[in-house]
């Protein structure tokens, strides 16, 4: 299991930035951030290990509007003092109401496989850009992870409706 680890980077930034270069999503979650008409951001990056073996488990990054976390404890180096989450609906004053997810499967880039210990050329990640709102549909926090894709196992449990909810519709198979 991997332990948070304290934050290698943390930075305030405005978009567009040559800074944001190194980001795990780069291009994507910036241009997905000014979209949003998100043009400050606080940057947490982090790398979780196992806390038995000491491995490379985890690449992450949180992106809370300036407008929350500037000045704010969200800029120190340290770990945070519970779920980042729960730090931002404080600092805020707002709540979680909705969130988007976006996975990938990629390959690797240089910077990934040095970080996560992974051979060079051919290896894959599994990438998830998680997007939180509020009530209002306002952004409070874009997050990505980066997983090794041979370390990483996607398990979804969900109940399955009992009836046919579109009788008209054509099966798709």
């Amino acid at each position: 299991m991997a332990e948070p680890q304290p934050s290698k980077l943390v930075m305030r930034v405005r978009f567009p930035s040559p800074a944001l270069s190194f980001l795990c999503g780069g291009a994507a979650v910036v241009a997905w951030l000014v979209d949003h008409l998100v043009r400050q951001v606080v940057i947490r990056r982090r790398l979780l290990r196992d806390k038995e073996t000491g491995r490379p488990e985890e690449i992450g990054a949180s992106y809370v509007p300036a407008a929350i976390a500037a000045g704010t404890y969200l800029e120190s180096t340290e770990v945070v003092p519970k779920a980042l989450f729960l730090c931002v609906e404080e600092l805020s004053g707002k709540r979680y109401t909705r969130a988007h997810d976006r996975w990938l499967v990629r390959p690797t880039t240089q910077e990934e496989s040095a970080l996560l210990d992974l051979p060079g050329g051919g290896a894959s990640v599994v990438h998830l850009i998680h997007s939180a709102y509020d009530e209002t549909d306002e952004i409070l926090e874009v997050s990505e992870s980066i997983w090794p894709a041979d370390r990483i196992v996607i398990l979804d449990d969900y109940d399955l409706a009992q009836d046919a909810e579109d009788l008209q519709s054509l099966s798709d198979v």
